[in-house]
C-alpha cells in the first residue's frame, strides 16, 4: 500500500508531481490529509571513452598484443545498450575472443575481423569501467604508427551521437624485415638494414648473432 507509479520527467532537472489523499480506516475514514510527492529527473548517464594499445609500441607478427577500450559510465545504471563502433588500422585485425568486464557484452566479431560492428553492452551498466579487451594480430602492411578510434552510442547518454564520445590510441609499429646483400668475394661491405623495417625515432638496432667472418658490427639508428 501507499506505493506510487510514475515516469520520470525526460529532461534532466525536470520536475512533476503527484498529489494523493491518506484517509483513517473505517469508521474514521472521513479524516483524511494530503501530501505532494515531487519527482524529479536526475542527471542522465554519461560515458566517456579511451583507448590504449598492449604493449605501447606493437610488433608485426607478434603475439599477446590487444587494445583495450575502457567506457567510463557516469550517473549509472545505463538506460539503453551502448554499442561500440571500431574500424582497426589497416593490417591490424582481431585476433582471439573480445571479452569485457563491467559490462555483459556481446554480438563481437570473431578473430579475422578488421571492425567491432555488433559488440553491445547491454543496458544496466553500473557506475564505473567497463574495460573492452580486443586482441589483435598485426601484419606487415600496418602503418608506422597505427592511429584507432573507438566510439559509442547509446547507454542512455543525449550526447553521445555519431563520434562525439570516442578515445584514440596511435601507437608506433616496430617490424625488422629481413633483407639479402650480394657483393665480391672477400671485400667488406655494408648495408643500411633499417631501410626497410619499421620503427619509432630513438629506436636502436643490435647485432645479436652472425655466422660471417670477421664478425663485423651494427651502428645504432
Amino acid at each position: 500500500a501507499g506505493v506510487a507509479s510514475f515516469t520520470y520527467p525526460a529532461s534532466s532537472g525536470a520536475s512533476c508531481t503527484v498529489t494523493y489523499t491518506l484517509c483513517a480506516p473505517a469508521p474514521n475514514n472521513t479524516i483524511c490529509d494530503t501530501a505532494t510527492l515531487t519527482v524529479t529527473a536526475g542527471a542522465a548517464p554519461a560515458l566517456t571513452v579511451t583507448k590504449s594499445a598492449t604493449p605501447p609500441v606493437l610488433v608485426v607478427g607478434a603475439s599477446g598484443q590487444s587494445y583495450t577500450i575502457t567506457i567510463s559510465v557516469a550517473n549509472g545504471p545505463s538506460t539503453a545498450a551502448i554499442n561500440v563502433n571500431d574500424a582497426l588500422p589497416a593490417g591490424v585485425t582481431t585476433n582471439g575472443a573480445i571479452t569485457a568486464t563491467g559490462g555483459a557484452l556481446s554480438g563481437c566479431p570473431g578473430s579475422g575481423a578488421s571492425t567491432l560492428t555488433g559488440c553491445t553492452i547491454a543496458a544496466g551498466a553500473a557506475t564505473g569501467n567497463i574495460i573492452i579487451t580486443v586482441p589483435v594480430a598485426v601484419a606487415a602492411n600496418a602503418a608506422n604508427p597505427t592511429v584507432n578510434t573507438a566510439s559509442v552510442t547509446g547507454g542512455g547518454d543525449p550526447n553521445c551521437t555519431g563520434n562525439t564520445c570516442s578515445g584514440t590510441s596511435t601507437n608506433p609499429v616496430v617490424d625488422a624485415v629481413n633483407d639479402t646483400s650480394t657483393g665480391q668475394p672477400g671485400q667488406p661491405g655494408t648495408y643500411n638494414v633499417a631501410s626497410n623495417d619499421k620503427y619509432p625515432a630513438g629506436s636502436t638496432f643490435t647485432q645479436t648473432a652472425t655466422t660471417c667472418t670477421p664478425a663485423g658490427t651494427m651502428t645504432g639508428a
